[in-house]
């Protein structure tokens, strides 16, 4: 999406991909505005319009929400409650593991096979 200067404004000497690497840098925290401006030397009140048109057309939050108290205590139960899933999911894998072991074992030295067949009729 192009950035669109008012009407008889001045033409911008910036081209679309420059404002966008600016923005996405300053978004991402990687350079703050004042640091922006010093480096690419740049009007700051631009950069807040640039900010300010590229948030509208995409979608982008500055300052997202902060997290509530109870949202932080939900969100370190669902935590909790994953590590407690995986290590049940580890247990459970390393119990299969060895009942397959097991039949292997028990087929091999009774010289029968144990597990079913597909497609046998019952």
């Amino acid at each position: 999406m192009e950035y669109k200067r008012l009407k008889g404004g001045p033409k911008s000497h910036y081209s679309d991909s420059f404002r966008r690497k600016v923005c996405e840098e300053i978004l991402a925290g990687k350079i703050h505005q004042a640091g922006a401006r010093r480096k690419y030397s740049i009007n700051g009140g631009i950069i807040s319009r640039w900010l300010k048109w590229y948030q509208k057309n995409h979608d982008i939050v500055l300052n997202p929400p902060v997290m509530t108290e109870q949202e932080s205590q939900e969100l370190e139960t669902l935590k909790r409650h994953a590590k407690e899933l995986e290590a049940a999911l580890a247990a459970a894998s390393l119990r299969i593991a060895g009942l397959e072991t097991l039949i292997d074992v028990a087929e091999e030295h009774l010289k029968i096979d144990i597990r079913k067949k597909p497609g046998t009729k019952q």
